[in-house]
């Protein structure tokens, strides 16, 4: 959630979180691989947080098949 966590999880320096934002990229943990679709931080301050995650939203739920 967000660029902070995102730069974590893909052991990355990000200069522009817009060009990760609903991308997915797979990471390998230990012996298993994850999708990792970053999404824009939620929070209240955040003007990004609420719209443009919606369709970051629609696409994780179209990649995990949830109705």
């Amino acid at each position: 959630m967000g660029a902070y966590a995102t730069e974590a999880i893909l052991d990355k320096k990000i200069n522009r979180f817009a060009d990760y934002a609903g991308k997915t990229f797979i990471k390998q943990f230990g012996d298993k691989q994850y999708k990792v679709i970053p999404i824009y931080h939620p929070s209240p301050a955040n003007p990004k947080g609420y719209s443009n995650n919606l369709s970051i939203f629609n696409k994780i739920k179209n990649e995990i098949n949830i109705l």
